[in-house]
């Protein structure tokens, strides 16, 4: 018996009317004609737990084994949806932030150790910061006097005779 579905007309419908992928895509999608959505961050030839993703090119893959789908998955990716959960925003809010910021610390410009930057006390993000500023600021009490007075310090310091 052939599936009766659309341009399908695979052979092995067996007892049903419709053969068992276009059940299955009917079940998961409601429709057998629905539309099949993009599967982004495809992973394609893995060694050394590294992959080529249909997104993101060249990176690191971890084998996801969840009850639903197991396979290589992208590290990248997965760092996005941990990180945007943790400050309760969207991935692609979390990674507009990167965006906007060039990918780079918006104090000292480096590329290395990016992070989220966030008031503590609201949980309100303030900006893209490398590890090293982001643990300054928080080391000098994340309050704008304190920074003000250690500036004023540097700033003092530049005219003191050098030691030694």
């Amino acid at each position: 018996m052939e599936c009766s579905t659309g341009d399908c007309n695979n052979p092995r419908a067996k007892r049903r009317t419709i053969c068992h992928k276009c059940h299955a895509r009917k079940n998961r999608l409601g429709s057998v004609d629905a539309p099949v959505r993009e599967i982004k961050h495809r992973i394609a030839e893995v060694s050394d737990n590294r992959g080529l993703c249909s997104t993101c090119g060249e990176v690191d893959v971890y084998w996801r084994d969840s009850g639903k789908w197991s396979g290589w998955a992208c590290l990248p990716s997965k760092r996005l949806r941990v990180n945007a959960n943790k400050y309760g925003i969207t991935a692609q809010e979390y990674a507009g932030w990167f965006n906007r910021a060039g990918h780079k610390c918006q104090l000292c410009g480096s590329i290395e150790g990016l992070a989220l930057d966030h008031c503590h006390s609201t949980g309100k993000i303030r900006g893209v910061l490398c590890m090293a500023c982001n643990t300054s600021i928080g080391k000098l009490g994340d309050t704008a006097e304190v920074l003000y007075r250690a500036w004023l310090y540097l700033k003092g310091s530049e005219d003191a005779p050098e030691l030694g």
